[in-house]
This record gives structure tokens, C-alpha cells and sequence, in this order.
């Protein structure tokens, strides 16, 4: 691969990790207007699901999945929403900048689950990862300035372990071998029908008639979804799956930062250490798999 890939594969990896960080802000500010999580999400799958197909469309790439890939992609498409929504409720008690760092933990249970159900060891470096990380929530915690909310870590602990199990489930069943882009696209739609299902069973769906709003939830499927996951897909190919997820840790600095400039969320020293711990922890869990590979 030549030098002008790879420069294009981390400038693609970069782009993706300040699309994804975006999304926290979108998200909030639609949510402000009072509009429920599950209008934000049905509406932010379906607008990117309908851009996606436009895209595969566009390149003439086949639709077609087997029956058991299917079956997969529908069971896969009930943990995106899950997430999605957990995070989205969790920043109404949380800063967005803190709630996503939180988010950045989904590295340790991968870890657990993988050792727990596939015999994977977890060896010293994984070990300090999660000391540090734990470090790190400490310190976000016992701000004298910032006071979490319980309610609010739960919800992104609990948003972290399914999509650990998320992550852990790829690797192993049939839908490893769709394309990034087909397999997106399937996953949004199940999360379009999972997320209609669930507003309308709660009854808070919403038809969203504020212009501001939908030009927002635009925004949110086109740049955070649409755009994010193409930018992903091609830097994985550009420069691999390791450095991809490196350069990923960007994304909650991005949030972080525009909560500040935009939200004028509070920043102290002790926050950006328990990011920078986090971060460490992630840091220290993905070289480290890049080292076994290498070995």
C-alpha cells in the first residue's frame, strides 16, 4: 500500500472519529426542542437507512444476504438502538462530553466476555487498561465542581456492556462476511422498525413539524451516521482496524469540546485527567491486541 493510502486512510479515520463526536450535540440540542429519544433515533435510522440504500444503489452493489445473516442482522439491529437511546437519555443527567468518555469503557467488558465465553486471556496490559480506566470514572466522580448522576452512569454502563456483547457477536456469527456498507445499511433498518416499535408502544412518537429540528436530524443521519460509518469502512481498509480504533479515541474529545464552546459545559483539570486516564485505558487494551497480532 502506498503512502498516499495510508495518509488517505488516517485522514479518513480522523474525519470519522469528529463525525461520530458531533453526534452527542446534535442529539442533545434536538432532544432540547422536546422531542423524545425515540423520535430522534426513528427518525435519525430511517433518513440514514434511505441515504444508504442510495449510496449501494448508486454503486450497484448487491442487497442480498443469506437467510441466517438475516436473522442475525435483526438480533444485532435490537443492540444499535438500545445504545443509541441509553446514551441519548443519559445526557439529560449527564454533560455530553462526560457521558460519551464514560461511553469509551466498552473496551473492558469486550474483554471480560471474550475471556469469560471464548477463552481469550486477559493478560497484564488489559488488567492495567481497566485500573486506569476505573481511575479515571473515579476522578469524574469526586469533581467538586461536577456532581454525577447515578442514574446517568448506570445508563451508560448498561449502554456499554450491550454494545460489548454487540461487538463480541460480529466477530462471531456469519455476518462477519457482509460488507460494511450492506451491513449498516441492514442494521439501521432493523433499528428503524425496533425504534418505531418502541415509540409507539410508549406512545411518545412524535411527528417533527420545527424546521430547526429537521434540518438537525438531517444533519444527524447524514454526518454522524451516514458519513461517519463510510469515513470508518474506508480507513479500516486504508490502515486497519487497530489504528482505525486508535485515532477513534478522538471522538469523545471532539464531544467534550464542543459541549464547552457550544453547551458551555464546565471543564476542570480533574475532568480532563479522568478523560485522559480513560483514553490511556483504551489505548493500552487496543496496542496491546495489535501486539499479540504482530507476534
Amino acid at each position: 500500500m502506498t503512502t498516499t493510502e495510508k495518509k488517505r486512510g488516517v485522514w479518513a479515520a480522523t474525519f470519522a472519529s469528529v463525525t461520530f463526536g458531533i453526534m452527542p450535540l446534535l442529539s442533545k440540542t434536538v432532544m432540547d426542542k422536546g422531542y423524545s429519544v425515540n423520535t430522534v433515533v426513528t427518525y435519525r435510522y430511517a433518513i440514514a437507512a434511505i441515504l444508504l440504500f442510495l449510496l449501494i444503489a448508486y454503486k450497484r452493489a448487491s442487497f442480498r444476504v443469506t437467510t441466517r445473516q438475516l436473522l442475525e442482522l435483526c438480533l444485532l439491529g435490537a443492540c444499535y438502538p438500545a445504545v443509541t437511546s441509553l446514551l441519548m437519555v443519559s445526557y439529560t443527567y449527564l454533560s455530553t462530553g462526560i457521558s460519551t468518555s464514560l461511553h469509551f469503557l466498552y473496551p473492558i467488558p469486550v474483554a471480560f466476555l471474550m475471556s469469560f465465553f471464548f477463552k481469550e486471556k486477559i493478560t497484564r496490559n488489559i488488567l492495567l487498561g481497566i485500573i486506569i480506566s476505573i481511575g479515571g470514572v473515579l476522578l469524574l466522580g469526586f469533581n467538586g465542581e461536577i456532581k454525577l448522576n447515578t442514574v446517568g452512569i448506570l445508563l451508560v454502563l448498561f449502554a456499554d456492556l450491550i454494545y460489548a456483547v454487540y461487538l463480541v457477536l460480529i466477530n462471531q456469527l456469519s455476518v462477519r462476511r457482509v460488507s460494511g456498507l450492506l451491513f449498516t445499511f441492514y442494521i439501521l433498518i432493523a433499528a428503524t422498525f425496533y425504534s418505531f416499535i418502541g415509540g409507539t408502544i410508549n406512545g411518545d412518537l412524535q411527528f417533527i413539524k420545527d424546521r430547526d429540528a429537521l434540518v438537525l436530524v438531517f444533519m444527524l443521519s447524514l454526518v454522524s451516521t451516514v458519513i461517519s460509518n463510510v469515513a470508518l469502512v474506508e480507513a479500516v481498509k486504508r490502515i486497519g482496524s487497530t489504528l482505525t480504533a486508535v485515532l477513534g479515541t478522538m471522538e469523545p474529545l471532539i464531544a467534550v469540546l464542543l459541549g464547552i464552546m457550544i453547551n458551555n459545559e464546565p471543564f476542570s483539570f480533574r475532568i480532563g485527567l479522568g478523560m485522559t486516564c480513560i483514553f490511556s485505558a483504551v489505548l493500552i487494551i487496543i496496542l496491546r491486541k495489535k501486539k499479540r497480532k504482530n507476534l
